[in-house]
């Protein structure tokens, strides 16, 4: 017998076109590693694989694991994305 589980869910958080190019600019004047999107992303518990490059549009692809997949998890993200583009 088999069983299937769901370990991870992988995620596209679209957005208006200026903000992507405000997080963009503000990664390409980073001081440090730290100050960069992806670097403030992967400390959130159970986030993986974070990319965005424009490539297809306004948009971050990350995963999360299935155990820190909920509400609490979403709106860290979306915070830190938010925080991120303010500055």
């Amino acid at each position: 017998m088999f069983t299937t589980e769901c370990v991870s869910r992988t995620y596209c958080m679209e957005m208006p076109k200026e903000d992507f190019l405000k997080i963009m600019e503000r990664d390409n004047e980073a001081d440090s590693e730290e100050d960069v999107l992806c670097y403030k992303l992967e400390k959130i518990a159970g986030l993986f694989s974070i990319d965005y490059n424009g490539h297809f549009g306004p948009v971050i692809y990350y995963s999360v694991f299935a155990e820190h997949d909920n509400g609490k998890t979403s709106n860290l993200i979306e915070k830190t994305v938010k925080d991120h583009i303010r500055g």
